[in-house]
């Protein structure tokens, strides 16, 4: 092979893959740098000596809109599954087999199951992206509206990103504590249930927290936790949930399936409350917000 010296600076580039870009489709390069004069290639290397590796890696799975599940009405055959790492799978052999093997390797940070029909769910407190590549006798039926983020590449492989609880709550204007009506008979407080916080489920606390904080119990490090208390004086009593902790507190409140009418979501928010990242989701009977840090 014939030496090439480079008399002037110029855009080298090997071909990697090709992207369109506004309409036009357009090569993308594993070296796109510039390389200065007399930079020498040949002598059978295929990289340039001074330079290396570069480039543009192709984009990788968007998180942008996911949710924190996907499922298949129906799936079969030999998949590799990827989680995060694009390069080695995770696990390779019939799609129950193979889930299972991922489940256990995430095990407190992935759920799932499979027979026949496949779902899996991210309870991790980051986002997760998988790929599942076609080995074997593969076929589908993909729940597509479950989740944004699903695509089929070309090659056949199916992606998608399981966000986190943590990242669906957002915290965008929040303050330090938010302020929810309760009812003469304390049904706001006896409609919860249980209280997630960053991800993790606690029991309510068993005492009544009337003109005085309390912390759940469970919670005594520095990152997570949370103070409740019920104010006022009969008709007029407001409950008030706040962070003490040294991080944002993500939390949802799941309510008791059967408290139907006067529980945390008819009372509402109290007119003192200014937390404008308070959800109610009345279908779930769940209510979502986010505390930031005090100071």
């Amino acid at each position: 092979m014939k030496d090439i010296i480079f008399r002037d600076t110029v855009q080298f580039g090997i071909w990697k893959y090709l992207d369109e870009v506004n309409g036009v489709v357009i090569p993308q390069y594993s070296c796109a740098q510039p390389i200065a004069n007399g930079v020498r290639l040949g002598g059978g290397n295929d990289t340039i000596a001074g330079v290396g590796e570069c480039g543009v890696t192709p984009p990788s799975i968007s998180c942008d809109g996911a949710t924190m599940s996907m499922s298949f009405s129906q799936i079969a055959g030999v998949w590799s599954i990827y989680v995060d790492d694009m390069e080695t799978p995770v696990a390779t052999g019939n799609i129950g087999a193979a889930l299972s093997q991922v489940l256990t390797t995430y095990s407190g940070k992935l759920i799932g199951d499979y027979d026949g029909v496949m779902f899996i769910q991210n309870i991790d407190n980051i986002p997760h992206r998988i790929k599942l590549v076609p080995e074997s006798a593969t076929s589908f039926t993909a729940n597509v509206e479950d989740n944004p983020t699903f695509l089929v590449d070309e090659d056949g492989s199916l992606t998608f990103c399981l966000n986190s609880q943590q990242s669906l709550i957002s915290c965008d204007g929040a303050t330090n504590s938010v302020v929810f009506e309760e009812n003469p008979d304390f049904t706001s407080w006896g409609s919860i249930n249980t209280i997630v916080i960053n991800n993790t489920e606690y029991e309510k606390p068993e005492e009544h927290p009337v003109n005085e904080i309390i912390s759940l119990p469970q919670l005594l490090t520095a990152d997570d936790q949370i103070t409740i208390m019920v104010q006022g004086v009969h008709p007029n009593r407001f409950l008030v949930f706040g962070n003490i902790g040294s991080r944002s507190a993500r939390i949802k409140i799941k309510l008791k399936q059967d408290w139907f009418d006067s529980n945390l979501i008819s009372a509402g928010l109290h007119p003192s409350n200014n937390n404008p990242t308070v959800v109610f989701d009345n279908e779930n009977l769940e209510v979502s917000f986010c505390l930031s840090v005090l100071g």
